[in-house]
């Protein structure tokens, strides 16, 4: 029962519960990556941005999951959905592109840092906004190239 409900519903079950987190996510990782801030006398910092990230990196994987449920289900059961319309979309070289853009912009914030502490001249630095929004940019660049393979993968021959 459990298998039929992941193939057949996986738009209620994944997509919109994992756009969900990861809308949260965004909205809590990017505001509070330049800093605390105060809403109604309650301050927001760092915990709120690291579980923004965590709601960031949980939604894209059931996002995911959600497009593989329905290409397996297109492919397999040959059910007419999302995966039947995907591929027509789906270039690997436009999701590796697009991860790699994503990549190099973690990336890019993580040198930022770096550099700040350099001229720090080694010393404390309190940027944990800003790595969270880094290591997060990092993981889903490396996750859309990954699964672009894995779902050029399951393409249709």
């Amino acid at each position: 029962h459990l298998k039929f409900m992941l193939i057949y519903s996986p738009k209620y079950l994944f997509l919109i519960p994992g756009l969900s987190l990861l809308t949260i996510g965004m909205i809590f990782t990017i505001v509070l990556a330049t800093g605390p801030i105060t809403i109604n006398g309650r301050i927001f910092d760092f915990h709120f941005a690291l579980l923004g990230s965590l709601f960031v990196l949980l939604g894209f994987q059931i996002i995911n999951t959600s497009i593989f449920a329905n290409i397996f289900a297109h492919r397999e059961l040959e059910i007419e959905n999302f995966g039947s319309k995907f591929y027509t979309l789906f270039s690997l070289e436009k999701f590796i592109i697009s991860g790699l853009i994503i990549l190099m912009a973690g990336l890019l914030l993580d040198f930022l840092i770096l550099f700040q502490w350099i001229g720090n001249n080694f010393g404390n630095l309190h940027e944990p906004g800003i790595v969270s929004l880094a290591s997060t940019l990092i993981i889903i660049g490396f996750q859309i190239i990954f699964n672009a393979f894995f779902l050029d993968f399951l393409k249709d021959k």
